[in-house]
């Protein structure tokens, strides 16, 4: 069952739980909820929602929430991975780690005509995530499985001998990729990155992006309307992550050598909630939704206002 929503009307979540517990009560189907309406400050986040619907109480089936915009697209990346997990996760209940599996936990910006783009990732000490509220256990326990869950399928995605680098970043240039997820998303920044560094980099990932978002069919939205549209501080804050990964990686390994598949691995063993690739909202750790969706951080590139991105020297 596919539950749409609206997370800036905080009046309607009392009756929305209660129509989904007599749903659940006729129907015994997992449950995929999208919080939508994120771009808009006062929206709840995923955690708000959690909590608002009381998803904690559906034990005896899978549930999984994603924090989207259907206006933007933004989040939807996704939608089709995480249909798939809910799917095989049938009427299993809501995944809880016992005690002995939960792990230790392990981008200044400046204006986009300088040449110091952002501060590339360091390892330095990370700060406290900005909250009002502290994280409800039993969400964060659920959202860890989601997310080791996703980490498994992105760790054994085989790369086809004829899909190397060089074919690879080629579909991309000429907007023939079969498909534009958040994995795709990861590896041509792996890329770009490990080959060029920050700066050249950086400029050469917003360019190619920006450039296949115009131009192919897979960005475009159906029936002729506003498809997706390219956001210039989202794609610094997802280079400036996974370029902290990449000097960290390169640090360990003494090799400059691309190994994409290696590369997830490495990240999947030593990463913490502050720097996990495979979640798609990591960015609302550093930014407010009020500051990310704004139209200056479209267009432009706009700092933090939670925290300041991970850096690596």
């Amino acid at each position: 069952m596919i539950v749409m929503v609206d997370s800036n009307d905080r009046d309607r979540m009392e009756s929305l739980h209660e129509e989904m517990m007599m749903f659940a009560k006729e129907y015994p189907l997992p449950l995929l909820i999208l919080a939508n309406k994120q771009d808009l400050p006062n929206a709840m986040n995923v955690q708000e929602v959690t909590q608002a619907l009381r998803l904690n109480s559906f034990t005896d089936r899978y549930w999984e929430i994603m924090p989207v915009c259907a206006t933007t697209g933004e989040g939807l990346d996704g939608f089709y991975e995480a249909l798939h997990r809910v799917a095989r996760g049938g009427l299993t209940a809501a995944p809880q780690p016992s005690p002995e599996e939960a792990q230790p936990t392990l981008e200044s910006s400046s204006s986009p005509d300088t040449e110091d783009v952002a501060s590339p990732p360091s390892s330095s000490t990370l700060a406290p995530i900005a909250s009002s509220t502290s994280p409800d256990p039993a969400y964060v326990d659920h959202q860890k499985k989601i997310f080791d869950a996703a980490w498994d399928d992105w760790t054994s995605r085989p790369i086809a001998p004829d899909n190397n680098d060089d074919a690879f970043t080629q579909q991309l240039l000429d907007f023939q990729l079969d498909i534009w997820d958040h994995y795709t998303h990861v590896r041509i920044a792996y890329i770009y990155l490990l080959r060029h560094g920050w700066e050249e980099g950086s400029r050469l990932i917003r360019e190619s992006l920006e450039n296949f978002i115009a131009n192919s069919h897979r960005t475009a939205a159906p029936n002729g309307g506003g498809g997706r549209s390219f956001h210039y501080t989202m794609t610094n804050f997802w280079c400036a992550v996974i370029y902290f990964w990449v000097r960290v990686h390169t640090n360990r390994t003494g090799s400059n050598e691309s190994d994409f598949p290696g590369f997830l691995r490495f990240v999947a063993d030593n990463h913490d909630g502050e720097t996990n690739l495979v979640d798609k909202g990591l960015f609302r750790q550093y930014y407010s939704n009020g500051v990310i969706f704004g139209e200056e951080a479209k267009r432009s590139l706009v700092a933090p206002d939670l925290k300041d991105l991970p850096v690596y020297v």
